[in-house]
């Protein structure tokens, strides 16, 4: 029986897995950009503000840290590759998914900011971050799906143990009649040996009885 993995894959049009699977891919990625702008801030001695994720002012070219954010974003795209081929499981559904994550982030970017961004740099950051999810994810979904299916057990070992087994019984077999014929021989050899034997005290015991004979037939001559 085919080993599956859980999954958020759906076998047809669920509205409630889709928005699950569109809440589940933006909680993560926010929370992994939370992580790395709060460090950022921390080694770089910068003011912890929420402006350095919803705000596109903050990413811009001109400065160190806004340079550090466009890093953060792209290691976020990387992050949303395996959340693609993680939680989307569709190669079909990559570039869906990836766009409107972007279009909510725009969204959002552009109620906090109370206008649309105006840094052709933040243009330029969003719009490489979405090919790199779009295309790395497709790739990574592909990359799943092409993998063989994997059964329960392992045929191959048992079979290669019943072989053995199999060998083992059939050298059994082979090997009783030779232990039959070992021990036949055995005992004839056996045998042999205490006739030998007896032979031999029968011949030791012949001059004795000889002398016996010799002496009794004095005795009667003598008489």
């Amino acid at each position: 029986m085919a080993k599956y993995s859980n999954s958020f894959r759906a076998g047809g049009w669920d509205p409630i897995m889709i928005i699950a699977q569109i809440a589940a891919v933006h909680s993560i990625s926010y929370v992994t950009v939370a992580l790395l702008v709060t460090a950022a801030q921390i080694l770089l001695g910068v003011d912890s503000s929420l402006d350095h994720i919803l705000h596109y002012q903050s990413l811009r070219g001109d400065t160190v840290f806004g340079w550090t954010l466009a890093v953060i974003w792209l290691v976020q795209a990387g992050v949303g590759v395996l959340l693609l081929g993680y939680i989307v499981e569709r190669v079909r559904l990559c570039i869906d998914f990836t766009l409107t994550f972007y279009f909510i982030h725009l969204v959002m970017v552009s109620i906090y900011s109370h206008r649309l961004p105006g840094y052709f740099f933040w243009w330029l950051n969003l719009a490489l971050d979405a090919a790199v999810m779009s295309m790395g994810g497709e790739w990574f979904c592909m990359k799943r799906e092409m993998r063989p299916i994997q059964f329960g057990g392992e045929p191959d070992r048992d079979l290669g143990n019943g072989s053995g087994r199999d060998a083992a019984g059939r050298g059994g077999i082979s090997a009783g009649p030779a232990a039959v014929g070992s021990s036949h021989s055995g005992g004839r050899n056996l045998v042999d040996d205490l006739s030998d034997d007896g032979l031999d005290d029968r011949e030791e015991l012949h001059p004795a009885r000889d002398d016996h004979r010799a002496t009794l037939n004095l005795r009667t001559s003598r008489n």
